[in-house]
């Protein structure tokens, strides 16, 4: 039964003609357009603090989810493809129903501790027991939401699952505060935080009828097995990394936050940082289509095959990171300036932001490989050095540099810490392959 299952949902094999990663690249790039539109809106109708605010609420609920999510989403990529691979449909419905348990228990946790320690968020926004809370409130249908985004992609169905989670989602944000701003009194923070969650909702629906009507062929073939214990296990790995790829991705926001000297700091950094990050996004993206396929090949032990997806996934990453770094070059005073007056002036960060996202775009498989083959204590080791040094750095240069101060932060640490992470995964790649190859030879 080996193989039988997997590539009829997905194939295990991408050729130099799949169209897959150009159409993921095109989403991607509709999301970052329509997150500037998002973005331009908010800019000018919210008073320069209520924006401050809305950016580090929104960070601050992004890491929540992450925390809600327990890794399960990031470790159904390795094990839903795996379990395909050896035809085992039983683990593979267990884990569906027990990643979705696990998730909406975790969510409601966090929601807990937040109402806690709410009074500890008075430095977020003026009324922060409310302005929080009602963002707060949607944490399960955004944790569920990014669960139902892999467990579709390593299911076969990425292209709609990415499509939900990466153009649905800002256009009915951007269509809900466009309609807030028309019909009601002028925009303020809280219906914009109540529009992002309820736009979370949505594409949560659509994800789940989605994945009910894939997974409908599995339901009579096997009874589910769980192994909540040991995926807990398994998962940690990836949930702590992942964690603190957040924390490094989002402290800059709200360090920031803490340090600043004047409101709008922290709202062009923001800015700044959507922009320099687009590229991270794109990795983001074509990472759901190359992962699903790492785990499939390193089952199989298909060292080449491996190895072809690397080169294939340079060509194409390096291809564009170049493109887009010198269109940042060009054109990035012109792009920060649509944003509103002094948003121009941090065109210097912009510049570190992007050098930081585009090394950590190039080398972005690295610290999945690592995971995969069981070197998780590496990414985590580096991941936390890299994020002590961001915070450090981000401290001492913001409140000195602002934007500029918090950027050089970013692509110091960031930037770094994937060169380390990409040596790391090729001196790994080969001792696997090569310990393969001595079991091999003795059988």
């Amino acid at each position: 039964m080996k193989g039988e299952f997997y590539p009829h949902r997905g194939s295990a094999v991408l050729t130099r003609s799949d169209s897959r990663p150009l159409i993921l690249s095109l989403l991607t790039l509709a999301n970052q357009l329509l997150f500037y539109g998002v973005n331009l809106v908010l800019a000018r109708s919210l008073a320069p603090r209520e924006f401050d605010s809305y950016c580090v609420v929104i960070s601050t609920v992004l890491l929540l989810s992450t925390v809600a999510t327990l890794g399960l989403e990031k470790y159904a990529l390795r094990c839903l493809p795996m379990y395909r691979e050896r035809g085992d449909l039983a683990r593979v419905r267990g884990f569906r129903r027990f990643a979705f348990r696990a998730v909406i228990t975790a969510s409601f946790l966090c929601i807990a501790a937040y109402g806690a320690g709410a009074a500890m968020a008075v430095w977020v926004v003026e009324d922060p027991a409310f302005a929080l809370l009602y963002l707060i409130l949607f944490l399960p249908a955004i944790a569920l939401a990014l669960l139902y985004v892999e467990l579709a992609t390593a299911d076969g169905a990425i292209l709609a699952a990415v499509a939900a989670y990466r153009v649905l989602l800002p256009v009915f944000f951007l269509v809900s505060i466009l309609v807030v701003a028309r019909i009601g009194p002028p925009l303020s923070l809280r219906p914009v935080l109540i529009a992002y969650g309820a736009s979370w909702t949505v594409v949560l629906v659509l994800l789940w009828i989605l994945a009910r009507r894939r997974w409908r062929a599995d339901d009579d073939v096997a009874p589910p097995v769980v192994e909540g214990l040991a995926w807990i296990r398994s998962a940690v790995p990836f949930l702590l990394g992942s964690l603190l790829m957040t924390a490094l991705a989002q402290s800059g926001v709200i360090v920031l936050g803490l340090v600043a000297t004047s409101d709008a700091v922290v709202g062009a950094y923001a800015v700044s940082a959507q922009i320099g990050t687009l590229i991270v996004l794109l990795a983001t993206s074509t990472n759901r289509l190359y992962l699903p396929v790492i785990s499939t090949l390193m089952e199989r032990g298909a060292r080449e095959e491996l190895l072809r997806i690397r080169r294939t996934r340079a060509r194409l990453i390096g291809s564009i990171a170049a493109a887009y770094a010198l269109v940042i070059v060009l054109f990035g005073r012109s792009i920060l300036r649509m944003f509103g007056p002094g948003f121009e002036d941090s065109y210097a960060a912009l510049l570190w932001i992007t050098g930081g996202a585009i090394t950590s775009t190039l080398f972005a498989v690295g610290p999945s490989f690592l995971l995969y083959a069981g070197r998780g204590a590496v990414v985590l080791r580096w991941s936390a050095v890299a994020l002590i040094v961001n915070i450090a750095l981000c401290a001492t240069l913001g409140a000195r540099l602002g934007p500029l101060g918090a950027a050089i932060a970013y692509a110091t640490s960031m930037g770094g810490l994937f060169v380390v992470l990409r040596f790391a995964a090729l001196a790994r790649l080969e001792l696997v392959f090569e310990r393969d190859k001595l079991k091999k030879e003795h059988e």
